[in-house]
């Protein structure tokens, strides 16, 4: 139930039709595929490995599936933007250009699962509800980096896969552009192994700004700190 587009440099593919499966569909090679498709019945991952996967106006990605660009793979919404679905999980470590709307029950998770990355978007919009999802190993964990702005609203989850070994301040989302909304737009999500107290907290006085985790203390299981 796997498949790939291999396209080569300076081809332009355009697929009009419906994408389905729970497959993988890898993108590699230098060439751009054009969605103007749906995917509603696509519930698999699509991995952007090389070229550009771009999203036409009237193409829609919403699905209970994963995009994944990764190394100089780059997924361009820059057409109309893109609003994560329900289920739909945002991953990777390549580059996504223009807006990218989250809210409840999508998940961003720079790197994929187990791995600690960096993940640049154009801009970002949190309405409530989404789930940022991230790695600590050793020294290094998972960052959003957002040239533009970052516009949050409601709450949106901070889900920690492992305790950082150190109390410290450790960097979530770079911001180029304008940092919007407040710390109370963010909540740490408990685990079940608690051991320390995470708060959140912004640094607008950076260049870029920042949103960081303050990480202290010991901790409790039960305790929940925002």
């Amino acid at each position: 139930n796997n498949g790939w587009f291999d396209i080569a440099s300076g081809i332009i593919l355009t697929n009009a039709e419906a994408l389905a499966g729970s497959g993988t569909l890898t993108l590699t090679n230098a060439g751009m595929l054009v969605h103007s498709g749906v995917a509603t019945n696509f519930t698999g991952t699509l991995s952007v490995s090389g070229g550009t996967l771009a999203l036409a106006a009237g193409g829609s990605l919403a699905g209970s599936n994963t995009i994944s660009p990764t190394g100089a793979g780059i997924f361009d919404v820059t057409a109309a933007g893109i609003t994560l679905a329900n289920g739909q999980t945002l991953a990777g470590s390549g580059t996504v250009l223009g807006t990218v709307t989250a809210g409840t029950g999508s998940q961003i998770s720079p790197g994929g699962t187990g791995v600690a990355a960096n993940l640049p978007i154009g801009a970002l919009t949190l309405s409530g509800g989404a789930t940022m999802v991230y790695d600590f190993t050793g020294t290094t964990n998972d960052v959003v980096v957002v040239s533009g702005n970052l516009s949050p609203s409601g709450v949106t989850s901070i889900r920690i896969v492992n305790v950082p070994a150190n109390n410290g301040t450790y960097t979530l989302i770079t911001v180029g552009g304008t940092l919007g909304g407040a710390p109370a737009n963010f909540s740490v999500a408990a685990l079940s192994t608690r051991t320390k107290n995470f708060s959140i907290k912004y640094d607008q006085a950076s260049t870029p700004h920042r949103v960081l985790l303050i990480v202290s203390g010991n901790g409790s299981s039960g305790n929940l700190v925002w």
